[in-house]
């Protein structure tokens, strides 16, 4: 066997995974070591990485069932224990394992969810229990993981363990990697049907429950290769055992759903078994501490003879305090109940009192006050809180209650290793009785003290008597009753440096044009500033300007007007970037006419020029985050946009610099296709030069809007919005140096220096289009580039414009559409923000759900699109807004999400309703998770030939409560039929509305 070198003396050697590989023998020996190298759940998780690396070329293989098998037997080690696997083990691994133990049982694979048709009684023994500790497992682990991520978010959860092994899709196959997004969902999938497996299992009466041991399964050797595993080695369980464990498991898994009355039946079914059983079992689990806790939550009292001091504790709280007093004083004895659990009830029971929550006994408050004094004495804690009114107000009961429950802590102990502990106990008590007398008016505390006798050794003969107040001499000083001292002058001293940081302080937190001017006025006429020489704006390192203004103000005369639009112009550059619109603007106007006033030198000219230029941008970027608030200065802002860009066009000696170009050509883009009868906008933008993206996005996208205005629903491919946005999602690319080191280079992170895009800029742009047809434009084209990269028209993102754009990419390997995909979501995200009920773009954000296989998700879209549509289902459902299409992709979402029901009723929805889906469907629905939803969605058909196949379907399975409920829907039918074709066609749109609200509010709200 090799083993690594170099170990800590003392410390086990680490023995290497694929030594049990070659030597299975060996493995038993290193797992009875106390503190094995690696641990039993290391060497699964290797032994089943491993495995799964070999799945993927050759399923089944020999050294594939080799690893497998060793993994069991190190399962069977742990004696399967549940809490090992779910904490040490990462969650993929568990569901690997645990299918494979299937697999192993069974000799086939098998699917669990068909697990509900299982006979119990009749199945071997080992298939029992693999099938039984399976289902546990999803209703453990489900709970286990949506605890971890409700209570911390430190990543110690095994959920969240990174990029775990190679994990397995639903049916069995080996898949490269599954999200524990995946595996949460296959849990919540699998949950219903594992409930009634486990209480069909619970109910069943089997011969015999086997479970593996670590002899049961045989290694494979070189001469045979064949899986022979030797059941008769495995150990017996009782019935009572396997109930036990199986109705605690329900019982957890229907607390944590919060169906408190089936959890109290499983954990009293659970309480009864447990009394039964006898001795240790390496199969139950069930802790009688935690089944004792769970019983009190569900509201099963248990006596306080029989649980911990803690369970009495909170079982009182539940009864209304009941007993309270008596908990409280074992607990002074015992130190058992944390101290913030007795902090909490003293402040929930004050709080009842002086708001008459609830009542409860007159003394109680004050004794659990006294109790709690008592307490923290004899554990040592700081008491904070002020006792001294509370004793005072409740008079001679408070006195004899705090001495009585103190009483205990002056008792000696007879061991006298304690003796000092008895000391220091004496101090703290003594200690808390001065500061309650020092405090005044405590005559009941002072009698009290007085007549016991044990108090009274605490304190001098004389001490209680001054603590009392029966010695108050006290000489006040003459210097105190005079009102006339001879005090000095002590005015305050002049720091020029202490003023002028106090006048730099108020110019920098100052937004008040006027106040900056006196400011700047004072700080220049100080000598220590003159001294200096450096420009006043360095007191604040965080005034930045644009490069161009920056550079036209420093040409400027060196003096106030400097200063002032220098501070000015910094403090609107602040403003505008926390929103702060209005005042930034008004601080550009000021310095405009700040430097109109006589100053005609060129800088002053251009920095005039720049500041309207910074104040257009300010302007934009407030119309684009006030969007969709209406703006009569759209045209306004245009004709500036327009004259600004001129500027540049016109290739003048002063330019815009690059952020206002953006800003300008958006500002165009989104004001376009309402500006279509004063101007041409989008002419303009098409005939700009091209010297920055942005410029030549906003180009293309306005040839492409000009195509759809000039072909008016005709056929034609517009191709340069698509040349500049596809190759953004070019797949990343290997390239080596000439020593052979690989270089990773993506597209998408490129730099913008040969003219193309990369994924940050594009989302620059796409982040400020607020237009709804220009945003439309941009998701038909990010549509139609993942339509074309996944080449399957069933899971086609359909969108309006989506044929603009060309139907066919080459060398489309090279493309991830992964990365369109998000680029997608990001896009339907920022546009559903400004309209959250655009009906076009909810259908879309279904599309792109139903494509990513997210379909609980893009049936919510789907609904939320049909809710705008109907203004929440109050008008009828028009086909022109929710087509066909749209109801086939919500039947699919149904059908996979096991609401076989709920999809057959929207077969009704169709033109033409397609019975073969609806029956298949209906069929479907026994013994499934919505089998019990069809008796509340019966008054949602209102097709006869769906009822009459129900009317059949129940008279065959003996469902004689669904038959008359069909039989009496249909009857309704029959009696409306005679009512005119309009009166019919309402009643139908009732039920579709009904229906559609019942399927909103489980999706939905």
């Amino acid at each position: 066997m090799e083993l690594l070198n170099n170990q800590p003396a003392g410390q086990p050697d680490t023995v290497l995974w694929f030594v049990f590989l070659l030597d299975p023998d060996s493995l038993e020996t290193h797992l009875k070591q106390d503190d094995a190298d690696p641990t039993p759940t290391e060497l699964i998780c290797k032994f089943l990485t491993n495995s799964q690396a070999l799945n993927e070329a050759a399923p089944r293989s020999r050294k594939n069932l080799a690893l497998k098998i060793l993994s069991l037997k190190v399962a069977a080690h742990l004696k399967w224990d549940m809490s090992i696997l779910l904490e040490r083990l990462p969650l993929n691994m568990q569901y690997i394992l645990l299918k494979d133990l299937l697999y192993m049982s069974r000799q086939e694979e098998a699917d669990p969810s068909t697990d509900t048709s299982l006979d119990f009684n009749e199945v071997s023994p080992q298939t029992l229990f693999s099938v039984v500790l399976f289902h546990r497992w999803v209703l453990c682990a489900l709970v286990k993981q949506n605890i971890s991520f409700n209570s911390t978010q430190n990543g110690n959860s095994n959920l969240n363990t990174g990029r775990t092994p190679a994990g397995v899709a639903p049916n069995g196959a080996a898949s490269s990697e599954i999200s524990p997004e995946d595996v949460l969902r296959l849990l919540e999938k699998q949950a219903p049907g594992s409930v009634d497996v486990l209480h069909r299992a619970v109910a069943s009466q089997p011969p015999s429950i086997s479970i593996p041991t670590f002899k049961t399964f045989k290694p494979l050797t070189e001469d045979n290769g064949d899986i022979d595993l030797l059941w008769d080695t495995c150990e017996q369980l009782t019935l009572d055992e396997f109930r036990c464990q199986l109705h605690y498991d329900l019982g957890v898994y229907f607390m944590f759903k919060q169906e408190i009355t089936i959890a109290r039946e499983h954990f009293t079914s659970c309480d009864l078994l447990l009394s039964q059983c006898t001795g240790m079992s390496i199969y139950r689990s069930v802790s009688r501490v935690k089944l004792d806790g769970y019983r009190i939550a569900c509201g099963v009292y248990t006596p306080p003879s029989q649980s911990a001091l803690l369970c009495q504790f909170h079982a009182s709280i539940k009864q209304h305090y009941m007993g309270i007093v008596n908990i409280l004083v074992q607990d002074n004895k015992s130190l058992e109940i944390p101290m913030v659990h007795r902090e909490h009830l003293e402040l929930d029971i004050q709080g009842a009192v002086q708001s008459g929550t609830f009542t409860v006994a007159r003394d109680l408050l004050i004794q659990i006050q006294c109790l709690n004094v008592a307490r923290r004495l004899m554990g040592g804690h700081l008491i904070c809180q002020d006792y001294s009114h509370h004793i005072r107000v409740a008079g001679p009961k408070g006195a004899d209650f705090l001495l009585s429950f103190l009483k205990p802590l002056l008792s000696e102990s007879t061991n006298l290793a304690f003796k000092s502990d008895d000391i220091a106990r004496k101090f703290r008590v003594k200690t808390f009785l001065r500061g309650l007398l020092e405090a005044g008016n405590q005559s009941a505390l002072v009698k009290a003290i007085f007549d016991s006798p044990e108090f009274g050794a605490l304190f001098e003969p004389n001490e209680l008597s001054q603590l009392s107040g029966k010695s108050v001499d006290i000489s006040i000083p003459a210097m105190l009753s005079s009102s006339s001292w001879d005090i000095p002058d002590l005015g305050p001293r002049r720091n020029p440096r202490l003023e002028m940081g106090a006048l730099e302080q108020q110019l920098i937190q100052s937004y008040d044009p006027e106040e900056i001017r006196q400011l700047l006025s004072k700080l220049s006429s100080m000598p220590s500033v003159k001294s200096q020489g450096k420009a006043i704006w360095h007191v604040n390192s965080k005034w930045e300007l644009p490069i161009p203004v920056h550079s036209v103000v420093m040409n400027l005369p060196k003096g106030f007007v400097q200063e002032f639009c220098y501070i000015l112009l910094a403090k609107a550059h602040e403003l505008a970037s926390v929103q702060e619109y209005s005042l930034a603007l008004r601080m550009y106007a000021i310095v405009e006419e700040e430097l109109r006033k006589g100053h005609s030198i060129p800088s002053v000219v251009k920095l005039i020029r720049l500041c309207g230029w910074e104040a257009l941008v300010v302007e934009i970027t407030q119309f684009l985050d006030e969007w969709p608030a209406h703006n009569s200065r759209s045209i306004e802002l245009a004709e500036a946009c327009k004259a600004c860009l001129s500027a540049r066009q016109a290739g003048e000696a002063l330019i815009p610099r690059l952020e206002v170009v953006e800003r300008c050509v958006v500002m165009l883009l989104n004001v376009s296709p309402s500006l279509s009868s004063v101007g041409s906008p989008l002419d303009f933008l098409t005939k700009l030069d091209r010297h920055c993206v942005h410029v030549e996005l906003a180009a293309a996208f306005a040839y492409a809007c000009q195509d759809i205005i000039r072909q008016k629903g005709g056929r034609h491919v517009s191709r340069d919005a698509w040349d500049l946005v596809l190759p953004v999602f070019l797949r990343e690319t290997t390239k080596r140096t000439s020593s052979g080191i690989p270089i990773h280079h993506s597209h998408r992170d490129s730099p913008v220096s040969s003219g193309g895009l990369n994924s940050s800029t594009l989302w620059a742009f796409l982040s400020q289009l607020r237009d709804p047809t220009m945003i439309t434009l941009a998701l038909s084209l990010l549509a139609r580039i993942h339509n074309v990269l996944r080449d399957d028209s069933k899971f086609d993102i359909n969108v309006d414009y989506v044929n603009l754009w060309p139907a066919s990419i080459s060398g489309p390997n090279s493309y991830a559409s992964k990365g369109v995909a998000e680029m997608l979501y990001q896009l339907l995200a920022h546009a559903l923000k400004y309209n959250p009920i655009h009906v076009g773009w909810l259908k879309v954000q279904g599309d792109l759900n139903f494509v990513m296989n997210h379909l609980s998700s893009a049936l919510k879209s789907y609904l939320e699109a049909a809710i705008a549509a109907t203004d929440f289902f109050s008008q009828p459902l028009q086909r022109m807004q929710i087509d066909d299409h749209v109801i086939r992709r919500m039947i699919k979402c149904c059908s996979l999400l096991q609401c076989h029901t709920q999809a057959a009723v929207l077969c009704q929805f169709l033109e033409e309703i397609d019975y073969t889906t609806a029956f298949k469907c209906i069929g479907e629905t026994k013994g499934g998770s919505c089998a019990d939803a069809m008796d509340s969605y019966y008054e949602c058909v209102w097709d006869t030939t769906l009822l009459e196949y129900l009317i059949h379907l129940h008279t065959k399975r003996g469902e004689t409560h669904r038959k008359q409920l069909a039989i009496q829907t249909i009857g309704l039918l029959e009696l409306n039929s005679n009512n005119n074709e309009e009166i019919q066609r309402e009643a139908v749109n009732i039920r579709k509305a009904k229906f559609l609200r019942a399927l909103a509010h489980q999706y939905v709200c």
